[in-house]
Parts: structure tokens; sequence; C-alpha cells
């Protein structure tokens, strides 16, 4: 949006072809406005105006905060091969983390505990339907939140962290069903002790995991 003293209000739709999305919700991006003069060099140039180059209060953008931004000037070629200005108006803007925090991360946490408790039960059929149960929130909750994550060509650091909580609510699917089956072929020893190790192996391995993928998404 542009706004020019004594003129009313332009609306003006802009591309950003150079997004990188890789760390998202936490991504950084940089927007650029360019804006090239349609008359030559010697005719007219832009040029700073003290007190108009800024960046406005109300936006009307709530996903995003500028953290920073630059205004420059420069001088291209135009087609005919004259000179033309060229107003450049650069900014970087960070997300509002909120939304992410409390509509997808807190989930995700919350879908992780309840299948960590879930090792807590000694009544292994119950355990299966715990887990069973979890994992369909989990595909549930993810067909919810998937118009809110951008549909690209490579991973971002929340469809890894989905990818990876998927992976490990499916495995405890697993592991409970193995259990239930050990215990009706009377192994109840080798099923507790089983037990007392993976109760905090799950913990331990979803951070180690999470911390993996925080540390490879920078």
């Amino acid at each position: 949006m542009f706004l020019w003293k004594g003129l009313p209000t332009v609306l003006i739709p802009l591309q950003a072809p150079d997004f990188n999305f890789r760390r998202f919700p936490f991504d950084t991006q940089k927007f650029f406005i360019r804006v090239d003069n349609l008359w030559p060099e010697w005719y007219f140039t832009y040029g700073p105006l003290e007190g108009f180059s800024q960046v406005g209060q109300r936006l009307g953008e709530e996903e995003w905060v500028i953290t920073r931004h630059k205004v420059t000037f420069d001088s291209v070629m135009e087609n005919y091969g004259r000179p033309v200005s060229r107003f450049i108006f650069a900014f970087h803007a960070n997300r509002h983390h909120t939304y992410y925090v409390f509509r997808i991360l807190l989930p995700l946490i919350i879908i992780i505990v309840v299948s960590w408790f879930s090792f807590f039960l000694k009544d292994y059929n119950k355990r299966v339907d715990v887990a069973g149960a979890n994992l369909l929130i989990f595909i549930a909750f993810n067909f919810t939140i998937a118009t809110e994550l951008p549909r690209l060509g490579y991973l971002t650091f929340m469809d890894t962290l989905l990818v990876t909580t998927f992976i490990i609510t499916g495995v405890v699917v697993i592991i409970s069903y193995q259990l239930r089956r050990m215990i009706d072929s009377g192994k109840q020893a080798r099923v507790a002790r089983i037990d007392k190790y993976i109760r905090w192996l799950y913990p331990v391995a979803y951070i180690l995991g999470t911390g993996a993928v925080t540390y490879l998404f920078g």
C-alpha cells in the first residue's frame, strides 16, 4: 500500500518469488519493492524525502511484523538504452509466532505426552486402544491444519516436525501391539523389563529427534 501526500491510497499487488520457507513458521523473509521511472534520468530522478520513506504504523497484515527496512536509489538501463531512476524499498519481516505455537505446536506436544502416558497403563488392551486413538487424532489434526501449511516442493521445519510426530505415534501403536502379544504369550517378566526402559527412552528419543530437526533447519 502506498500513500502519497495529497493523493488517494493506491493498492498494488506484489510478488516475491525469492521466498525461502524452509524454517516456516519461524522464517524471516526479505521483501523488495522496486519502482522504475518512465522518464530518463535527465528528465526525472528519484531522491530521498525525509520523513516520508518509512513504514506505516498500521500495515493491515497481522501475520507479519517488520523488523527493519531500508530505502535506496539506483540507476538502471531500460529497453531503449536510456538510464532511468529506480526507487528501492527493502524490508525484513518475521511471522507472528503465537498462532503457530498455540494452534499447532502445543497440540503436537499434547499428542506426544498422551502417547507417552499410554506406556504406564497396566492393561495392554487399553494401551493399544489409546495408542490407536491417538494416531487417529493426529491424522485428523494433520488434515485440519493442512490449509495453514505452504504447499512446496521441499520440506519445511513444520513439515519435518509433523512427519517425525506421525512416525513416533505410529511406532507407539506397533510397540503397544507387540507388547500385548507378548503378554498373551505369557512373557510378563520380559514385557516388564521392556516397559522399564521404553518409558524413559520414549521422551529422550523424541527430544533428541526434535533437537535434530531444529538443528538441521537452523
